[in-house]
C-alpha cells in the first residue's frame, strides 16, 4: 500500500486573489478563488479537511461528486480554480476545475494528465510524483523538462501560481509480532564455537536453541491463531444478534414504525462496537453485516437510492451562472440567479434555455413561474412581473406584510406566505393586475407559521412547517397526516402541484425526498448525496430535480 508525502509552493502575494492548499494522509487539493480575507480562505479549507475525512469515497464518481457538492456548499466564487487527488487501495482519483491542472512525474517523464474541468483515475506506481496546480505550465514545461523541479527545489520565485509536489512511495512495514532474528551473528558464533569447544556439547545446545525457537514460533502464531479464533466468534455471536434484531423491525415493520426504526439504529450500534473490537482483517465479514442492515432498513422503510445524472449545465449560456431558487410551471423551469441579476427559463422537456438579464433580478428573494409570466419579490419593494421581456412593478409593498417566505403563482393568482403573521395572502389577476391581497384562512382555522418555510399548491394549499406538513382545503384544515419511518425528520419544502398525483417532501438534513399520497399516506424515501446540498428541488414526470448552484441534477422516483 502506497504513502505519500508533499511540498507546497504558494506564491507570495495574494492581496487580490488567494490561493490555499490541503494536504492530508490521502486527500490533496489547491484552490484558487476571491474571497474577502485570509480568515475566509483558511475556514474554507478547514470545511474542506473536515468534509473530506468524514465522508466515504469509494470510487471516481464518489470523489467528482464530492467535489462538486462542496463548491456549492462552501459557496465558492464562480471564478474558482481547483485541482485535487484522492488515493485508496493504490488507485488515484483526480478532479479539477476551470483552470485546474495535474501532472504526473513517472520514470523522469513528466506530462499533464488533466486540466479545466475533468476527472480522471488510474492506478498507482512506485515512486510517482504528482503535481498539483492552479494554472497552465504545459507550455513552460515543454520549453524546460526541468521547470516543476526549479520549483520543487525553491530555485524560482514570484510565480503566480500555487504548485502542490506529492510524491508516493512504499513504507517498509514489519511484523510486530515475530521477533527479529539476527541469522548472520547467529552463523558467526557457531562457527566461533565450533572452533573452541566440545562439539557434542556444542550439538546438544544447538538442538535446544532450535527447540526454543520453535517454541517461540509456535507461542506467537498460536497466540494469533486464538485470537482470530475469539474474533470470528464475537463476530458471528454479534452478526446472530443482528440478525434478530432486524428480524423484529421486519415484523413490525410499518405498523410500529418508530419500534422498528429503534431496533435498526441498535443494530447499527452492535456493528460500531464491533468494528472497534476486531482488527482490518476482518473487513469483509463487517461490510457482510453492514450489507445486511442497509438491506433490511431500505425494505423495511421503503427507502431508495436514487439514481443521479446531470441534467444540465446553466453555464452553456453563462459562465458566471449561480442559481439559487426554482419554480416550475407545466414543464419550464424558472431559476433565479440573484448573484448575475438573471432568470433562467428552461423547459425540462426540451432542454433548451433562454437566459433574461435584468437589473431587479440582482435584489429578488423569491421567484414564481406563473403562465408565460415570472413574478419576482423584493423585500421593501414589491413584486415584479417579467413578461415578453418586459418587467413592471404589479404589487407594492404592503403595510400587512411581516416575513414573506414563499410566493406562488396558481390558476394566474399570487400567494404570499407570511410567516409573522401566520397568514397567506391571495391576490386575484385583473384586467389591469391585480387586486388588493385578502387573507386566506377562515376565521378560527389560523396556525402558527412562524416555521413554516414552504407553501405548495394543487388546489389545496400544503405548508411545510417543523413538525411535518398540513394542508388546508378553502381555507379550512384538512385530514392530512404522514407517518413517517423515522424520528429526526426535518421538512424543508414541500412540492405539490395539480400535474402531479402525489405529494413529496424534501428533506435536506437526511438527503432525502418522501413521497406520499395526498391524503398523506407514506409511499416510499427516495436517497442521493445531491439532495443533501442542492439550493432548491422540484418533481417533473416521475423525477426529482435538484438545483445546485450552476447545474441542474436528475434523480430518478
Amino acid at each position: 500500500m502506497f504513502a505519500a508525502k508533499h511540498q507546497i509552493y504558494l506564491p507570495a502575494d495574494q492581496s487580490e486573489i488567494y490561493f490555499g492548499y490541503v494536504a492530508e494522509v490521502d486527500f490533496f487539493l489547491v484552490l484558487e478563488t476571491v474571497v474577502s480575507s485570509k480568515e475566509e480562505m483558511e475556514t474554507v479549507l478547514q470545511r474542506l479537511r473536515e468534509d473530506c475525512l468524514n465522508t466515504a469515497l469509494n470510487n471516481l464518481a464518489d470523489f467528482d461528486d464530492f467535489i462538486n457538492q462542496e463548491a456549492v456548499k462552501l459557496n465558492l466564487s464562480a471564478s474558482f480554480s481547483l485541482a485535487a487527488a484522492y488515493f485508496k487501495n493504490d488507485i488515484l482519483y483526480l478532479k479539477t476545475q476551470n483552470k485546474g491542472e495535474v501532472y504526473l512525474k513517472r520514470k523522469g517523464q513528466t506530462l499533464r494528465l488533466i486540466g479545466q474541468s475533468k476527472s480522471a483515475s488510474g492506478f498507482l506506481e512506485k515512486n510517482d510524483q504528482i503535481i498539483l496546480t492552479t494554472q497552465n505550465h504545459n507550455l513552460f514545461l515543454k520549453q524546460d523538462k526541468h521547470y516543476f523541479e526549479k520549483i520543487y527545489q525553491n530555485k524560482q520565485d514570484n510565480l503566480k501560481s500555487v504548485f502542490l509536489f506529492v510524491d508516493f512511495y512504499l513504507p517498509h512495514q514489519k511484523n510486530s509480532l515475530l521477533p527479529m532474528i539476527d541469522f548472520s551473528h547467529i552463523k558467526t558464533n557457531l562457527q566461533l564455537k565450533l572452533a573452541t569447544s566440545n562439539k557434542k556439547k556444542l550439538i546438544t545446545l544447538l538442538f535446544v536453541g532450535v527447540l526454543l525457537i520453535i517454541f517461540a514460533w509456535s507461542v506467537i502464531f498460536g497466540h494469533q491463531r486464538r485470537q482470530e479464533a475469539d474474533q470470528k466468534i464475537k463476530i458471528q455471536n454479534t452478526k446472530v444478534q443482528i440478525q434478530k434484531q432486524l428480524a423484529e423491525a421486519e415484523e413490525l415493520g410499518f405498523l410500529n414504525s418508530q419500534k422498528a426504526s429503534s431496533l435498526i439504529t441498535q443494530a447499527k450500534e452492535e456493528l460500531e462496537k464491533l468494528k472497534n473490537s476486531v482488527n482490518k482483517d476482518n473487513q469483509s465479514a463487517l461490510s457482510e453485516i453492514n450489507n445486511l442492515i442497509q438491506l433490511k432498513e431500505n425494505l423495511i422503510f421503503k427507502k431508495e437510492e436514487g439514481k443521479v445524472e446531470e441534467f444540465f449545465d446553466l453555464r452553456i449560456d453563462n459562465k458566471n451562472a449561480f442559481g439559487i431558487k426554482a419554480s416550475l410551471s407545466g414543464e419550464d423551469l424558472a431559476v433565479l440567479d440573484n448573484k448575475n441579476g438573471a432568470i433562467y427559463n428552461l423547459s425540462l422537456a426540451k432542454k433548451s434555455l433562454t437566459t433574461l438579464v435584468i437589473s431587479e433580478a440582482k435584489n429578488a428573494d423569491l421567484i414564481a413561474n406563473g403562465q408565460d409570466t415570472v413574478f419576482i419579490f423584493i423585500k421593501n419593494n414589491g413584486i415584479y412581473k417579467i413578461s415578453k421581456g418586459k418587467t413592471t412593478k404589479i404589487i407594492e409593498v404592503s403595510k400587512e406584510w411581516g416575513e414573506i417566505g414563499q410566493m406562488v403563482s396558481y390558476n394566474s393568482n399570487l400567494y404570499l406566505l407570511d410567516k409573522t403573521k401566520n397568514e397567506v395572502y391571495k391576490y386575484l389577476a385583473t384586467d389591469n393586475g391585480f387586486a388588493s391581497g385578502a387573507a386566506y384562512f377562515k376565521s378560527g382555522q389560523e396556525i402558527d407559521l412562524s416555521s413554516a418555510n414552504s407553501l405548495a399548491i394543487n388546489g389545496s394549499l400544503y405548508f411545510s412547517l417543523a413538525d411535518g406538513v398540513v394542508k388546508y382545503t378553502s381555507g379550512l384544515r384538512d385530514g392530512f397526516k404522514t407517518s413517517y419511518p423515522k424520528d429526526d425528520v426535518s421538512i424543508n419544502k414541500v412540492i405539490a402541484d395539480k400535474n402531479l398525483e402525489q405529494i413529496f417532501a424534501w428533506d435536506k438534513k437526511n438527503a432525502s425526498v418522501y413521497k406520499l399520497d395526498k391524503d398523506g399516506t407514506y409511499e416510499k424515501e427516495v436517497t442521493a448525496k445531491i439532495l443533501g446540498s442542492a439550493y432548491d428541488v422540484i418533481v417533473f414526470e416521475n423525477a426529482i430535480y435538484a438545483l445546485a448552484g450552476e447545474k441542474i441534477y436528475k434523480i430518478s422516483l
